[in-house]
């Protein structure tokens, strides 16, 4: 696997993540690498898992359901559990799943690092087969984005499904990229999506770029300063059509919607907060 990687090849690339930097794979910020986790920054990490799930049932049982109060609650593409464990706080039981088995391992750890008895982990496959049942709570936040758009729109009807009548879904996705509005920028998305058809065709091309990009330079030496870091594979950022997303939303029954918008680094993204429910129409 080490090297031979491929943009779309997302599940391949997790598996990598999941293996050799896991926490950074789940939020990109430098205390996150492998290298810099340490207790305090463990901390923070699961903290900001808990101020999310504090968030999402806040705005919730304001906009959605007064009294909503999940019993059985589904985190897709769980990672390393940073929200699995949150949602445990406040669901009876929560099962997270994902494509990387690493990534599972090291969930597991944690829930017995924390004493969690109310969560599991499952892998999943390309339609959630795995899973069984119906959920009060579908959870998705920053997965959605890096999966290919058309097995995306396929996996979101899915969670869609999995929704108990009255349950409520929460789900994360980007739709436009704001760097892409002017003529300049548009030239530049453009060249990064024929760089993006050559790494699929050619990863040995990537590999080689890779390995350029995080190779640290004495610029006034004109030579490397220490052996280049290993290549890491690329983290795909998707864009979907809201017109189909509404439209699985509407065809699934789910009348009842609040949006939040997010930007993160210029990709604009979308948290639709919506409840799965049957109603007559006039």
């Amino acid at each position: 696997m080490k090297g031979n990687f491929k943009r779309l090849d997302t599940d391949r690339n997790w598996e990598y993540y999941g293996k050799n930097d896991p926490y950074y794979g789940v939020s990109t910020s430098s205390r996150f690498r492998r290298e810099n986790i340490n207790e305090h920054s463990l901390r923070e990490f699961f903290e900001s898992g808990q101020q999310y799930v504090n968030f999402v049932l806040s705005v919730v049982r304001e906009h959605v359901d007064a009294n909503f109060k999940p019993s059985r609650s589904l985190d897709f593409g769980c990672g390393v559990g940073r929200l699995t464990l949150a949602l445990a706080s406040v669901s009876d039981f929560v099962t997270g799943v994902d494509v990387s088995e690493p990534m599972l391992s090291e969930a597991r750890k944690n829930t017995e690092r924390r004493s969690v008895g109310n969560a599991e982990f499952r892998r999943m496959d390309s339609d959630l087969s795995t899973l069984h049942g119906q959920y009060d709570l579908v959870n998705s936040f920053i997965v959605l984005q890096h999966i290919p758009k058309k097995r995306g729109e396929l996996l979101f009807r899915e969670l869609v499904k999995l929704l108990k009548d009255g349950g409520v879904g929460v789900l994360h996705l980007t739709y436009c990229n704001i760097n892409s509005t002017s003529a300049v920028n548009r030239t530049k998305v453009a060249a990064r999506e024929m760089a993006g058809q050559v790494f699929d065709r050619l990863p040995i091309v990537f590999r080689i770029w890779n390995v350029i990009k995080r190779r640290p330079f004495h610029h006034s030496l004109g030579r490397t300063s220490k052996k280049p870091e290993p290549p890491m594979p690329p983290m795909l950022m998707e864009n979907y059509d809201l017109n189909c997303v509404f439209r699985i939303m509407q065809e699934e029954n789910c009348h009842s919607v609040h949006t939040r918008f997010t930007n993160h680094s210029g990709h604009l993204g979308v948290i639709l907060f919506f409840q799965k429910k049957s109603l007559k129409m006039w």
